[in-house]
């Protein structure tokens, strides 16, 4: 909100199910505005809530079960709020109470003041009182059997403690006295017990399953070392009494901490702390990088085994950097070092682990052409893991100097634009520096007045190895009706000094018409019985496209002299750049050779100013393909020659026939 400087006002904030808040300054009782703004943040508190609730039960003598129970309301486990006890008001069956609470989750547990070793009316339920309205809860008791509930813990001497005060040795070196227990019936909240001075604690609870946990802090070791213990148990409550033992495991802790000695990092310059420069030896080759590593134990174990490596975070090149450490006589990719706090009581003789060592490492980075240059650094890091999994890791990044570099090809350095017509022209950026790389494209400011070329300037970003094309528009004056032009460009790496400029001649469009006469003869067929097809095929090396050519084919005799017959003419278009074959259909012919007259001429009246190669009418003979003869069926050869045999044997036959008759 503004409001005027130099003044108090009354700021309140008031939300409902909390205590109104107000904003003050130091000194006063109202806030003070003065010329620069106020930003604060406050706290608002939740307002007391009512809760109530209802017992019943269906145990036999109600009103002996509910009268004078005692109703408790934990709240749930880890808040810093105190058990309620209450007493409430029996009438009709039914057991009543109210009070006020802080919102939040509580645990309400309401006992039967009639109990014996079998167990008793027990009843627990959750209730959330909520912030607007509190809360009510409806419960039943039913009868409960008791969890009695002993502890036992082992330090690191092995001497056998149970949790309670009275065990002063053993409490004496706990530190986060009392030691409770939570009990958890997953009803939706969980709630907690302090042991008493045995270490133990009596609990009557509903029958079925429950859940204990309980952990707390010691203090062990002539290095006065923390040391975490926890327990978990399930079981089954029945009527009766269920003995559970907590027995507390210490945790293992193999926490260590990695640093690298900065004093020791040799072949870099410092960018910063943990940022290095990588160094050349040479013009193909990168100097190893050279430092200390300090491995501090922070964990409890007696002795630990920890694996010490290295990572080099996944990039493009990231597989041709590697970590090694020396090992006394040979460098490697991972070694183990044995590290702890040694017997908990000091012993000169046998307390000969460390809990500190200094490892020799070092980073070896690809060749020169291979590296990659990356804008925040190849990420390394030195891992140790112990054998329970747990680890600890020291970051820092080694950045590779970038060296600059492109390369152009398939750069149109000619092209032709129409006048008030439009063109383009290109060119490809290779990126041949080791890194991304930011080209910045500019086309010169010196094209004469009408002329406009997009995009007059542009950032093209472009990885290592990798290329880009970049596209220009030429739009040309109403007037460019000859000459030419030059268009300046220059392309120029983010260091500013790698550049290149190529100049591209922009000419008026012209139309260069040609007709390779060979092609068109080799792609020209005549059929003795099929239709044929002649092919003209026209190119257009010119930079306009000529909208409107005219192709005329005559079939003539053979001196050329006579036209025979004319073929249907084509109008087509031939754009720049291009070849567009005309193609007419030819009837069969009977001639062996057929002669075509061939005309190519643009007929646009737009064009003809210009025309500035065109086609000279010219003529070929092409010889007739006749028809292939059908070979002879081998069926049909059978039959002549069994037709041959039969007259040959009759012949023979009848001169027989003839030699034997008698006059």
């Amino acid at each position: 909100a503004f409001v005027p400087i130099r003044s108090e006002y009354n700021v309140s904030i008031t939300k409902e199910g909390y205590a109104d808040s107000y904003f003050t300054t130091v000194n006063q009782t109202k806030l003070v505005v003065e010329n620069e703004s106020y930003l604060e943040n406050t706290k608002i508190v939740a307002s007391n809530v009512e809760v109530s609730g209802v017992i019943t039960t269906n145990m036999v003598n109600a009103e002996l079960q509910l009268n004078n129970s005692t109703i408790t309301l934990y709240p749930e486990s880890g808040s810093q709020l105190s058990e309620i006890v209450l007493t409430g008001v029996y009438d009709n069956e039914q057991l009543t109470w109210d009070t006020v609470v802080t919102p939040g989750k509580w645990v309400v547990v309401v006992q039967s003041p009639i109990s014996n070793d079998n167990g008793g009316g027990i009843a627990i339920g959750y209730l959330n009182a909520n912030v607007l309205d509190g809360g009510t809860i409806e419960m039943e008791m039913q009868s409960g059997g008791w969890l009695e509930v002993s502890t036992s813990w082992t330090d690191i001497e092995l001497n056998n403690y149970h949790a309670g005060s009275n065990d002063l040795e053993g409490y004496g070196k706990i530190s986060s006295s009392p030691v409770e227990i939570v009990v958890d019936l997953e009803i939706g909240s969980t709630w907690n017990y302090s042991l008493d001075s045995d270490g133990g604690q009596r609990i009557l609870l509903p029958v079925g399953e429950v859940i204990i946990t309980s952990d707390f802090t010691t203090i062990q070791h002539h290095e006065g070392l923390e040391m975490d213990y926890s327990t978990t148990a399930i079981d089954s409550i029945e009527q009766g009494i269920i003995e559970m033992n907590l027995q507390y495991s210490r945790k293992v802790n193999s926490n260590t901490m990695v640093s690298i000695i900065e004093e020791s990092v040799r072949n870099v310059t410092f960018i910063q702390t943990s940022l290095l420069n990588a160094l050349t030896e040479d013009e193909e080759s990168y100097k190893n990088i050279e430092f200390d590593v300090q491995v501090d134990y922070l964990g409890t174990e007696r002795s630990d085994l920890l694996e010490v490596s290295g990572n080099v975070a996944a990039s493009q090149d990231s597989e041709l950097w590697s970590i090694e450490f020396y090992n006394g006589t040979d460098w490697v990719d991972s070694l183990q070092i044995d590290l702890g706090v040694g017997d908990a009581v000091f012993n000169a003789s046998t307390n000969s682990i460390d809990n500190s060592t200094i490892l020799k490492a070092r980073v070896l980075l690809p060749n020169v052409s291979s590296s990659i240059s990356l804008d925040d650094g190849h990420k390394l890091s030195i891992d140790v893991i112990s054998e329970q999994g747990e680890s600890s890791n020291v970051q820092f990044n080694v950045n590779v100097p970038q060296f600059y570099g492109l390369e152009l090809s398939n750069v149109v350095e000619q092209t032709g634009v129409s006048p008030g017509g439009t063109g383009t022209f290109s060119m490809t950026i290779q990126n041949s520096g080791n890194g991304d790389d930011s080209y910045v494209i500019d086309i010169a400011d010196n094209l004469l007045e009408g002329w406009t070329i997009t995009p007059p300037s542009t950032t093209l970003t472009i990885s290592k190895d990798d290329q880009r094309t970049q596209q220009f528009s030429i739009f040309a004056p109403e007037d460019f009706t000859s000459g030419e032009i030059e268009a300046t460009v220059t392309i120029t790496s983010e260091d500013g000094l790698t550049s290149e400029t190529v100049v591209v001649e922009i000419v008026s469009a012209r139309i260069s018409l040609s007709v390779d006469e060979t092609l068109s003869q080799e792609l020209t067929k005549v059929y003795e019985s099929e239709t044929g097809q002649v092919v003209v095929p026209i190119t257009n090396s010119g930079y306009r496209t000529a909208t409107n050519v005219l192709v005329s084919v005559d079939l003539t005799n053979d001196a050329g002299t006579e036209v025979i017959k004319t073929l249907e003419p084509l109008n087509i278009s031939v754009p720049a750049g291009q070849t567009v074959n005309a193609t007419f259909d030819i009837d069969p012919s009977s001639s062996k050779f057929n002669r075509f007259a061939i005309s190519v001429e643009v007929t646009s009246e737009d064009d003809l100013e210009y025309i500035e190669d065109s086609v000279e009418p010219f003529d070929y003979q092409e010889e007739t393909i006749l028809d292939q003869a059908e070979g002879t069926s081998s069926w049909f050869m059978v039959v002549i020659i069994v037709l041959t045999l039969l007259v040959g044997f009759g012949g023979t036959k009848i001169a027989r026939n003839k030699g034997t008759n008698r006059f």
